[in-house]
């Protein structure tokens, strides 16, 4: 018994980890080893096809080069479109849903300013504070158009592709998009008025029973 542990654990020494393995010190480590480094889902699907891949699953008779290609394009379908779907989701929520709330809380901000400019016409210096956070609001708005642009501008430049490269340019280029847009979103939630806000908040889905 002890002579096969022996061999087994010399033999699984590069990948055992007793930390945690989603860390930047487990990739460190994994490259130490000589371990691959599949950050992202298309180059991990890649591995289906590569030649030792195809070597041990022909060599078991668990599945022929040809099954393994088309199990390879068919992961890979099946990423490009979970991720065309979540794309189309976003989109769909920041217009029919943040982006109108955004603009009501501009609305009433104006109108509050103007309102009180009526009967305060010479008291400016009382009404900065509200005029710069108006002014955030616009420019909020602004970085919303914005970035929701650039995302269906990356999504569009993906069209007419091969699968490979379009798996890659939404693992490398429209996932950061969406964080990008998810960050302004994040930030327009905790600016708008909870009244104008259409959406369930983090706090209320954290601790709202």
């Amino acid at each position: 018994v002890m002579s096969v542990i022996r061999e087994y654990v010399s033999e699984t020494k590069a990948i055992r980890f007793e930390g945690n393995g989603y860390s930047d010190e487990w990739r460190d480590a994994a490259s130490r080893r000589g371990l691959l480094d599949l950050a992202k889902t298309p180059e991990a699907l890649k591995q289906l096809v590569a030649p030792a891949t195809k070597k041990l699953f022909t060599k078991s008779g668990v599945y022929r080069p040809d099954e393994l290609e088309s199990r390879y394009h068919l992961e890979l379908e099946r990423y490009i479109k979970d991720l065309e779907i979540e794309v189309a989701a976003m989109d769909e929520l920041v217009v029919g849903f943040v982006l109108p709330a955004v603009y009501k809380h501009q609305g009433q901000l104006a109108s509050s300013i103007e309102a009180v400019l009526d009967v305060l016409d010479d008291e400016d210096d009382l009404l900065a504070p509200q005029l710069d956070e108006l002014r955030g609001v616009a420019r909020l708005i602004a970085e919303l158009k914005s970035s929701l642009a650039a995302l269906r501008a990356t999504v569009a430049a993906t069209h007419g592709k091969e699968p490979d490269a379009v798996a890659r340019a939404f693992a490398d280029r429209v996932v950061p998009a969406m964080e990008a847009l998810r960050d302004v979103c994040d930030r327009a939630e905790a600016e708008v008025d909870d009244a104008l806000w259409p959406l369930p908040k983090y706090r209320e889905m954290l601790f709202v029973v």
